[in-house]
């Protein structure tokens, strides 16, 4: 994750937060696990929800699958409020730094 984590700062990505949640933090995974992260950084202001991704998933250096979820500090924190996914990975997940 850190070397996810370098490659967006590298890339120009004020990531402020980084959440990593799902089966694989709890040892629950198999052969198949995906990972799953949820990325936080301003710069995402303006971009389509699938400019996003395409960007993101391209600094991504690990050879499995992976679900990132996108979103700047306002819409992270209005959805960590809310019943979604975000609120579930913020309650579950392990925050790396940034």
């Amino acid at each position: 994750m850190e070397a996810f984590a370098d490659a967006l700062r590298a890339a120009g990505y004020s990531v402020t937060a980084l959440v990593w949640y799902g089966s694989r933090v709890y040892n629950a995974r198999d052969a198949e696990s995906d990972w799953d992260l949820i990325v936080v950084a301003p710069e995402f202001a303006g971009m389509r929800w699938v400019e996003r991704l395409v960007t993101i998933y391209g600094h991504w250096p690990v050879a499995h699958a992976a679900d990132i979820l996108c979103y700047t500090p306002a819409e992270f924190e209005r959805l960590a409020r809310r019943a979604t996914i975000v609120r579930e990975a913020v309650r579950t997940g392990c925050f790396l730094r940034t």
